[in-house]
């Protein structure tokens, strides 16, 4: 049995289910024993949030997620990174020393095997803690997200690092430009929990009313999704229902309100995520023109295809790459519109990868741990 800690941008109840949570769940699974810390929580997020707000009930105290995971949410008075020092000690971490050593003894734990580190300004963590290997695994082209203070902290990260894990080629080419790092590596793409998305589902009964052909979207609504491309898109396929699924922004309704084949559904719970997916035709990857959309692995591009979906995507290098029978590519609103033309005309079959299944991703990971020097 190893003893893992993950240190995550992503907490486990947010309504985004990130690679993280996928690779702490199967390590758990595994036998292994795994403490899971995301970014913490500071006074501004007592301001922002509501204290009922699940992050915050949580923070500051050890919660099990399942058999062999337990997640802790920091709380620190001001936020990760911002003053870290080139050694990587991070003054917003300086006060949780003991309640660390207090959560390594509870779940009986004198040094952690691995460390993996997504979120860089997480670094600081690292010090006040025995460990034997850290392995950074960025998830995005971090200068391209406009984080502040963020070279730093990964050029900190990579110092220390035994080795590093992308999720794209492209951040792994970043990277090494950028800091010109040599340390060992390897790239794993976010992949598909196989057995949930595969599983025969109904339909919700919020689609069951919605008439037509229908076209899905899952995940966030931010700078990276194209909302003017996506509404130019809606109303050039009038015959087809679209489908939007996630924390839909209230500034950003104005875009989607007087069409009458969008539907906007809101956030729904990870288990419920296929049974949309099913019930749908298509599926469709809005992305924007920011910079940090061509350093992404997508979440959702194999739960797609894994739900039986094709998948219609504004072009980046790194989709492109995947070199998929379903996945169609578009540079325009009209080579969109003959894309999803295209993708209507194909049925619905699972086409996810099993080497892509989070379950192998897991064994690939730890595999490549075990062999760092």
């Amino acid at each position: 049995m190893l003893n893992i800690l993950f240190l995550s941008h992503t907490f486990w109840g947010s309504e985004f289910r990130v690679g993280s949570h996928h690779l702490s769940k199967n390590m758990a699974e595994a036998g292994h024993n795994v403490i899971y810390i995301p970014m913490p929580v500071t006074p501004f997020h007592l301001l922002k949030l509501k204290f009922s707000d699940l992050r915050i009930k949580q923070s500051g105290k050890l919660t099990d997620i399942q058999i062999g995971l337990s997640q802790f949410i920091p709380r620190t008075f001001i936020p990760a990174g911002e003053f870290i020092k080139s050694s990587g000690y991070d003054i917003a971490f300086s006060g949780l020393s003991k309640k660390l050593k207090s959560i390594m003894e509870r779940k009986n734990i004198k040094k952690f095997d691995y460390i993996f580190l997504d979120h860089p300004k997480l670094f600081g963590i690292t010090r006040l803690i025995p460990y034997s290997k850290l392995i950074y695994r960025p998830t995005d082209i971090y200068a391209g997200v406009g984080i502040r203070g963020i070279t730093k902290c990964e050029q900190i990260c990579l110092e220390h690092s035994k080795g590093l894990i992308t999720t794209s080629k492209p951040v792994l080419e970043h990277l090494k430009t950028k800091f010109d790092t040599k340390i060992p590596h390897l790239t794993l793409i976010n992949g598909v929990d196989l057995e949930l998305f595969t599983m025969e589902t109904s339909v919700p009964e919020d689609l069951i009313s919605i008439p037509g052909k229908k076209c899905i979207y899952v995940g966030a609504f931010d700078e990276r999704f194209d909302f003017e491309g996506m509404s130019e898109i809606i109303k050039k396929n009038r015959n087809l229902s679209f489908i939007f699924v996630g924390p839909f922004p209230q500034n950003k309704k104005s875009y989607f309100d007087k069409l009458s084949n969008a539907h906007v559904l809101g956030t729904k719970d990870f288990s419920q995520i296929p049974a949309y997916m099913q019930a749908c035709d298509i599926s469709i990857m809005p992305f924007s023109d920011a910079p940090s959309n061509e350093g992404r692995s997508p979440m959702k591009l194999y739960e797609y295809l894994a739900a039986g979906l094709p998948v219609v995507s504004r072009h980046t290098d790194e989709i492109h790459r995947r070199n998929h029978s379903r996945i169609f590519t578009y540079r325009t609103i009209s080579e969109a519109n003959d894309k999803i033309t295209e993708a209507l005309k194909l049925k619905k079959e699972s086409s996810a990868p099993k080497e892509l299944s989070w379950k192998k991703i897991t064994l690939d990971a730890l595999d490549f741990a075990q062999n760092l020097a």
